[in-house]
């Protein structure tokens, strides 16, 4: 139990688990190669794999370009990708919204872990208005490994004051729950981008929040 709130902590991941973000991110990812003439490779994979804006270029979109313009074309689709939230808003994952905020009411200490940049989550928390639910968050950047390493995940447990096998993740992608399991932590995997065969080291499974318990486990 929680030593603070005396109740299991939630850790959230945002990307496919608060907003269901693939479609845009993937969008974004196209018209940055587009303007730029480079090739989209795996792009069904884009927004659904767990990985750092850095990652998608290395190992997904495998873009040959120096570090410097691999951290440009990174900030230029990003910045995109954030006036797109803020002009024509992004979906929560149904049932999302509601259990946060019952879970916060009720007293579970709830935090965000994600590889996305902390610009982007707070331009998703904005467009959900659900900010106010989380204790803290953690985003990848500065010694924090991405996913599938634990730091983040560790971090955001830390930031609210909870032992890792107090923790409850909420994953949609293979990292994410490769990441919660190396924290020592338990995960529910949310199907949104991936099966239960493909997230078969969680816990649990959800296909939406409507039908998460609380507790979730």
């Amino acid at each position: 139990m929680n030593a603070a709130a005396g109740k299991t902590a939630l850790l959230f991941d945002m990307d496919g688990v608060l907003v269901d973000s693939n479609a845009m991110h993937r969008d974004s990812w196209i018209a940055v190669a587009e303007r730029h003439g480079l090739p989209v490779r795996h792009a069904e994979e884009i927004g659904c794999c767990g990985l750092t804006t850095r990652d998608v270029i290395a190992k997904l979109l495998r873009w040959d370009v120096d570090d410097e313009e691999a951290t440009r074309l990174g900030e230029e689709k990003e910045r995109l990708y954030r006036e797109w939230i803020a002009t024509r808003g992004i979906p929560a994952i149904p049932g999302v919204a509601a259990y946060v905020r019952r879970a916060a009411a009720a007293g579970f200490p709830c935090a965000v872990g994600t590889s996305a940049p902390k610009e982007n989550l707070e331009a998703c928390l904005r467009a959900l208005g659900i900010g106010d639910c989380f204790r803290a968050c953690a985003t990848s950047g500065g010694a924090l490994r991405g996913k599938p390493a634990p730091d983040i995940y560790l971090a955001a447990a830390e930031a609210i004051g909870a032992a890792p096998e107090t923790c409850v993740v909420f994953e949609d992608a293979a990292n994410g729950i490769a990441a919660a399991k190396a924290a020592g932590m338990r995960a529910v995997g949310i199907l949104t981008a991936a099966t239960k065969e493909e997230l078969a080291q969680a816990d649990a499974w959800h296909a939406d929040f409507r039908s998460v318990p609380l507790p979730p486990l």
